[in-house]
């Protein structure tokens, strides 16, 4: 039944231990749904219909990928990857849930007591809520004083005891940075974060880079937003 796949996740059901859930990351680029109902002796795909028409992983399962059965409702699924969403017919519509929640999710916990409070771990950290099973699910932060970012590289001005500094992060664009110890950014490029660089010698000069090839050039500091695309390529 598993095609060739990079990555698969599994969720057992806690009270129907026979019903089995598989999200897999198939070789088509598609990510997948399949079923047991024996205890994983035999299953059956599901057609599955991601939220909006568009596949949840964006391509991004093999990095990406969670799911979790309702202990007691084996119809309510919950699938993480470049988005977080829920199905609440077996795993044939699936709707997105937390609309202001970050990408990219690792993790989908139901509370051992209540189930209607859930915890969800992704790239941004840690979020919860506890209306998981309701028609609305409202999330929130569980973050305090916490920062977590995927730096591909961060380039420094060269002035003495200037705080200011720019930095390419994995999923989450460029960002400047102008204050003393921890503090928030301020994102500049919605790309894929990558290499950066200030100039030594004339800092006016900032060049970011993105995962995708794209690079970005600023001749006033980094005033104003970076724009102009230098050049394209494939990789």
């Amino acid at each position: 039944m598993f095609e060739e796949c990079y990555r698969i996740e599994l969720s057992i059901s806690k009270n129907f231990p026979n019903i089995i859930y598989a999200v897999y990351d198939s070789t088509s680029t598609y990510t997948k749904l399949i079923k047991s109902s024996d205890g994983g002796k035999s299953w059956n795909i599901i057609k599955t219909k991601w939220a909006d028409n568009q596949d949840i992983s964006r391509g991004y399962s093999f990095a990406n990928l969670d799911i979790n059965v309702h202990p007691r409702d084996t119809n309510i699924i919950w699938v993480g990857s470049f988005d977080l969403e829920r199905s609440l017919d077996g795993g044939k519509n699936f709707v997105r849930i937390g609309s202001t929640l970050p990408n990219f999710q690792e993790s989908i916990i139901f509370n051992p007591i209540h189930s209607n409070i859930m915890y969800f771990g992704n790239d941004s950290g840690i979020f919860y809520t506890k209306n998981g099973e309701d028609l609305y699910v409202q999330i929130t932060s569980k973050n305090n004083n916490y920062n977590t970012t995927e730096l591909y590289s961060c380039a420094i001005h060269p002035d003495t005891l200037s705080n200011y500094m720019v930095a390419g992060t994995a999923y989450q664009g460029n960002f400047k940075l102008n204050n003393f110890g921890i503090s928030s950014g301020v994102s500049f490029i919605n790309d894929l974060g990558s290499y950066c660089f200030i100039d030594q010698k004339n800092p006016n000069y900032q060049l970011v880079s993105s995962t995708l090839g794209n690079f970005y050039l600023s001749k006033d500091h980094g005033k104003l937003i970076m724009v102009q695309l230098i050049f394209m390529v494939n990789i």
